[in-house]
């Protein structure tokens, strides 16, 4: 079981942080006894993240495809138009 480096106290928080940039989103885990930082992180999943954005690019390569089969049957009935007696 993790124990803080300063207390010994085995359950910690999550809190956010803000830092002079802001360029980032960071959480501080913190020691709830203490309120010693024990590391500081992303809040994000980045699963979770890599999930979504793999359905989202899946998604698209199947609109892709359809517009692809589509352009595809449109230029197939023009040139048949285009060969036929007239």
């Amino acid at each position: 079981m993790p124990k803080c480096p300063k207390c010994s106290h085995d359950k910690f928080a999550i809190e956010d942080i803000t830092l002079d940039h802001d360029e980032y989103d960071l959480v501080a885990i913190c020691c709830q006894a203490c309120d010693c930082i024990i590391g500081i992180t992303e809040p994000y999943n980045i699963a979770l993240s890599v999930k979504n954005l793999r359905a989202e690019v899946q998604s698209l390569g199947k609109i892709l495809r359809s517009y692809v089969e589509l352009t595809s049957l449109r230029s197939q009935s023009a040139a048949k138009q285009n060969q036929a007696p007239g």
